[in-house]
């Protein structure tokens, strides 16, 4: 909450007839002494033409099913307030949101989304023997994203030299822009994330971790951008639940899509260790976890690029694209 005394500047943008059709507030750093995660949602809030904005920026060909969806800056959602894990999420990647806060201090915190009813807090996890596994990951929550030319965080120079009037620590995270952190709180909500095996999985030499790590490097170092869509997926009414009231969902499988040029290239995990999900098991080869986006669809009950032609829709679904795998692994690789 930005305390009473916080001094707000806004700036509008009007038309030849003096009707504001885009207005944003600023806030002097100085006076972001209580600014929290809580604000993104009220003081920060996203505007109707923000949103229509980041729908055709992180959607491809439609939404994938027909919930209610979450506007963040990085990503869109739709939540699964009875298993209390996100449904799915997408979201562009790109090296402009490359530039994040370094995940340390309380740049690495979670937060219960203010936008959710009966949220999912940090400790909820704790002692689970399950990881607070991001859908979307937390490498592509920087960039500054409402071109203002500044950051969430203010550089380690600035901080240094206090030269910047902007810059302003703010429970430990060095604070330039506002917006900008409301980008980073919102990827670290718990509404973004699902139970993960750490070992085997979420963590080094897991499947998803892998999975994440080659598309950071196709981006790093391929110049490449993508869309992608991912979640969990639940085959069983038999599920694992975790938290304080065994509410939280423990998924049996998750799924993740990578568009390029139109292109997808779909993944599909089983998560639990007997495999009884669907997908590849959890000692798989990356490259034996590519399947169809018709598998996909048929596993979660989504339904990707419902906006083109079913003929389109059939060419580009019915089978694993194992080029745009081997493109992927080649953009990984390269050098710039």
């Amino acid at each position: 909450m930005i305390s009473n005394g916080a001094m707000i500047v806004r700036f509008c943008i009007l038309t030849v007839a003096a009707v504001v059709i885009s207005c944003r507030s600023e806030v002097f750093a100085s006076d972001l002494a209580d600014f929290s995660a809580h604000d993104c949602a009220t003081e920060w809030k996203l505007s109707a033409s923000d949103r229509m904005v980041l729908l055709g920026r992180h959607l491809v060909s439609g939404k994938p099913s027909k919930g209610s969806i979450l506007v963040r800056r990085a990503y869109v959602a739709e939540y699964d307030a009875a298993r209390r894990v996100p449904r799915w999420a997408a979201w562009h990647a790109t090296g402009e949101f490359r530039s994040h806060p370094k995940r340390t201090n309380a740049w690495k915190d979670f937060h219960p989304d203010p936008q959710v009813p009966d949220p999912v807090v940090y400790g909820d996890y704790t002692h689970s023997g399950f990881a607070r596994g991001h859908i979307v990951p937390y490498y592509i929550s920087g960039g500054d994203r409402n071109g203002n030319g500044k950051d969430a965080e203010c550089s380690e120079e600035d901080q240094k030299a206090g030269s910047d009037k902007d810059c302003k620590t703010v429970e430990k995270r060095p604070v330039q822009d506002p917006y900008d952190a409301c980008t980073v709180f919102e990827v670290n909500y718990m509404s973004n994330v699902a139970p993960q095996y750490q070992i085997g999985f979420n963590g080094g030499g897991g499947l998803w971790y892998e999975l994440e790590t080659i598309i950071r490097d196709a981006v790093d170092n391929g110049g490449e951008d993508f869309n992608l869509v991912a979640g969990p997926v639940f085959s069983s009414d038999i599920v694992r639940k975790i938290g304080p009231h065994s509410d939280i969902h423990v998924p049996h499988s998750f799924f993740k899509v990578i568009i390029h040029d139109g292109k997808p290239l779909a993944f599909l995990f089983a998560h639990d260790k007997e495999a009884n999900g669907p997908g590849c098991p959890l000692h798989a080869e990356l490259k034996d976890c590519v399947v169809s986006v018709d598998k996909i669809e048929m596993a979660t009950g989504l339904d990707f690029f419902n906006e083109l032609s079913e003929t389109v829709q059939h060419s580009i679904e019915a089978r694993p694209d194992h080029d745009l795998w081997n493109k992927l692994i080649k953009w990984a690789k390269r050098r710039r």
